[in-house]
């Protein structure tokens, strides 16, 4: 049994109650204290999420603060599965129900954010110490692509305390860490709309979205916005764009070309990458969140890959009476068939080149 806990605050990293757990309950070893939550002293303690707990422990997590409470609310979940399928957030939650998950396989987590620091707000720490006694890691500070205290408008301060480091899985308690750093206020208005569109994506609802839909969407804007021309992404020149206009900003450039290529190529959907394209596109939150887009849109983006660039030609055909689905390779005019059933689609793609028919029959219902 836990005992007598400390209070777990609002939007606090479980990582830093477990830190107050352990100078509570006057821990002297770091590996002790491990053996006491894990099972198991030579687990790595991930800073941003949770460790898988062994069964006693866990226990007692669920009846105090509630488990799914605690992974929604006081880690980075929202952060690390914000571009998750249905399925794939389905499959997070089943590993989490076991004792054995690594966290870095659980969410894909990139090598490059592995080695960044714990952040704070030196304005909260004083607060804090002034009203509670103590300051604590906040989950908002540590969300990537902001890099200011959304309730105080002042910029976070990075510790000591590394977030990936390996040798450094000490138990760090942010009132050892934090200081009285200098305040440096914020006051840009479109810097600050910013940080806010990235905390309101993070911190929505995580139970899955639809990947075709989002890259759907920001195919679609690609057009409105001049970098998409005869069926080509223009994501080189978008890229130049992109690095100008958020280093404008005053707000780091977290991607580069290649990450572009990744998002349109469907093969990784990154946090920040997703959010800074979006919001550049002028794609609102709440587009980005439940994206509204037709079957013409997918359509478009998905036939972008088989190079149809000169005329795209969208025919909705509407019958009940059997179709055949086969696709022919033909040297002038190329026609492009998917045949959309109640359950499966077949998607047969030929060599397509200089005008280009994209059929989907659909049958009644």
């Amino acid at each position: 049994m836990l005992g007598i806990v400390p209070k777990l605050y609002e939007d606090e990293l479980f990582y830093s109650w477990l830190c107050r757990y352990y100078v509570a309950k006057g821990f002297t070893s770091n590996s002790h204290f491990i053996e006491e939550v894990t099972g198991n002293n030579r687990l790595y303690l991930n800073k941003e999420f949770v460790p898988p707990f062994k069964a006693e422990f866990r226990h007692d997590i669920e009846k105090i603060f509630g488990f799914e409470n605690v992974i929604r609310n006081h880690t980075l979940y929202g952060q690390e599965a914000r571009f998750y399928t249905e399925e794939e957030i389905n499959n997070v939650w089943e590993l989490l129900q076991t004792d054995s998950f690594d966290i870095r396989t659980l969410f894909r987590m990139q090598k490059s954010k592995e080695g960044h620091s714990l952040s704070y707000c030196p304005l909260c720490v004083k607060e804090e110490r002034e009203s509670i006694g103590e300051c604590y890691w906040h989950k908002s500070h540590q969300i990537q692509g902001i890099d200011i205290c959304l309730k105080h408008r002042c910029k976070l301060k990075e510790s000591e305390i590394r977030v990936g480091s390996k040798h450094n899985d000490m138990i760090s308690p942010a009132e050892w860490w934090c200081n009285d750093s200098e305040i440096e206020m914020v006051e840009n208005t479109h810097c600050l709309k910013y940080y806010n569109y990235v905390w309101e994506i993070a911190n929505a609802p995580c139970n899955g979205m639809d990947a075709k839909k989002i890259i759907a969407l920001l195919y679609k804007k690609l057009k409105e916005k001049g970098y998409r021309t005869l069926g080509q992404r223009l994501l080189g020149v978008m890229s130049e764009d992109m690095e100008q206009y958020y280093e404008e900003m005053g707000v780091s450039y977290e991607m580069c070309y290649s990450t572009l290529q990744t998002i349109f190529a469907k093969y990784n959907y990154p946090f920040i990458a997703i959010i800074q394209t979006a919001y550049f596109l002028g794609v609102t939150a709440e587009e980005l969140l439940n994206p509204v887009v037709s079957d013409f849109d997918i359509a478009d983006e998905e036939c972008s890959h088989y190079g149809l660039s000169t005329i795209h030609f969208y025919i909705i055909l509407k019958h009940g009476h059997r179709t055949s689905s086969h696709c022919r390779s033909l040297s002038t005019i190329h026609f492009y068939i998917i045949l959309k059933r109640r359950k499966n689609v077949q998607d047969h793609a030929s060599s397509l080149s200089t005008i280009h028919f994209y059929i989907i029959l659909k049958p009644q219902q």
